[in-house]
């Protein structure tokens, strides 16, 4: 009986919320409206991939989506409904400062983490401006990383 309550479950889950596609909702499946959607824009797989990993290690985030160029990162933000988008800033086709006016024009409510390895106050103002709501460098510690996207997400 419970193994078709957790089908049952799960169903209604990915009904409710659309933006997760592993269906990994955490230890505690009761906890699932707590779950926080992260979408990945950046042109490098294996940053992708190790920020997957990096972030699958919460059991409250779930990395919703994944784009690889500014404009791919819209569409998926537009489809996913995002908590909150991880932005590289230097990709082909469209930059993440591109990426960054055009979701805050759409989605003005989800925060933007711009994570560059160009960091430096210009960037930062160009970011801010942008309408990015924080910039970190990836020379960062992780922890520091997952600092940012819990204080984004407690905002949000």
């Amino acid at each position: 009986m419970s193994g078709s309550g957790n089908v049952c479950w799960r169903t209604v889950l990915a009904v409710l919320r659309p933006g997760c596609q592993s269906g990994r909702i955490g230890k505690d499946e009761r906890n699932w409206a707590h779950l926080k959607n992260i979408l990945i824009v950046d042109d490098s797989p294996a940053v992708r991939r190790s920020l997957r990993a990096l972030l699958g290690r919460r059991d409250d985030w779930e990395v919703c989506g994944e784009a690889e160029n500014g404009r791919e990162g819209i569409d998926k933000a537009l489809q996913l409904h995002p908590d909150l988008v991880l932005l590289d800033l230097s990709m082909p086709v469209m930059n993440g400062f591109q990426a960054a006016r055009e979701l805050q024009r759409l989605l003005p409510r989800v925060p933007i983490l711009m994570f560059t390895n160009f960091s430096n106050a210009q960037i930062e103002r160009e970011a801010f401006a942008a309408g990015v709501t924080a910039v970190k460098s990836k020379s960062e510690s992780v922890d520091s990383l997952f600092g940012s996207i819990q204080s984004l997400l407690t905002m949000a």
